[in-house]
């Protein structure tokens, strides 16, 4: 199976070293290695240019032996652009697979498009704690013992810490610095797309049979605030899979993950 990966926000593609690893012993696999850093794609509002930024990755990956649709899988932001690439250019995708991305709507996407709108975003979690991340490092091993002892990597194993050390960090004439870049990251929580379940209604209008799983953290807040009330009017409950693990589940774990995604493929196949 043709498989395509798009990783979340601040997460660079490595990060999943070990996810990776397990689904290209099952599939052919292509994965970009950091989105929302080309110049010719900036960060806006609903991240339209992101979109265009893995149209134009995915299309690099196609020719006569290697047929464009794929299966699209993507965690957090990258499930998000998984949809909306699906919807835009549908002959590029074979499915989509959301990992903890649930499609948000009514009340709470009217609520996200205010707040933006009002630049409230901008001083609320998640965006108000990215401005403010520390960047800079002395060494792997300060970075490493630093997001050691921050909550958010509590699930993490040593080895999937390393990994995230190893491809979120870059070297630094002061010893070494965030891969992602921290103004980035902040931006494209602020453009966080409010308008989701227009972009799945437009996918579905093109193509009715469509398939779109998801599979969601047991412990994920996001999944606890955003809910399913949405999701669930495109996606059927027995399509949906609950994994070990919050809203980072991919990287806490890939064995889980991995089973999980071959289990879906086939379900929606």
């Amino acid at each position: 199976m043709q498989l395509a990966f798009a990783h979340a926000n601040s997460f660079p593609a490595e990060s999943y070293r070990s996810l990776l690893t397990l689904l290209k012993q099952q599939h052919e696999l292509i994965t970009p290695a950091l989105l929302a850093h080309h110049k010719n794609y900036p960060v806006t509002n609903g991240w339209p240019h992101l979109v265009e930024e893995y149209i134009a990755f995915l299309e690099a990956h196609s020719d006569a032996t290697h047929p464009p649709a794929r299966w699209l899988i993507g965690h957090s932001m990258g499930g998000f652009l998984s949809l909306m690439v699906a919807q835009k250019r549908p002959d590029l995708a074979q499915g989509v697979i959301l990992l903890d991305a649930p499609i948000i709507g009514g009340w709470k996407a009217k609520v996200l498009q205010l707040s933006k709108i009002t630049g409230l975003v901008w001083r609320v979690a998640p965006a108000k704690f990215s401005k403010v991340r520390r960047e800079k490092f002395e060494s792997s091993e300060q970075a490493f013992s630093h997001f050691r002892g921050k909550k958010v990597f509590a699930g993490f194993s040593d080895t999937a810490l390393r990994h995230y050390v190893d491809a979120g960090t870059t070297p630094h004439p002061e010893g070494v610095a965030l891969a992602f870049n921290r103004d980035t990251e902040t931006k494209v929580y602020g453009g966080l797309p409010h308008h989701l379940v227009s972009i799945t209604k437009k996918l579905k209008a093109k193509r009715p049979d469509f398939p779109i799983g998801l599979i969601a953290g047991q412990q994920s807040e996001e999944m606890r605030l955003v809910g399913l009330h949405y999701t669930e009017k495109f996606i059927p409950q027995h399509m949906i899979r609950y994994v070990p693990g919050g809203h980072l589940f991919p990287l806490e774990q890939p064995v889980v993950t991995a089973e999980a995604i071959d289990s879906l493929i086939k379900a929606l196949s």
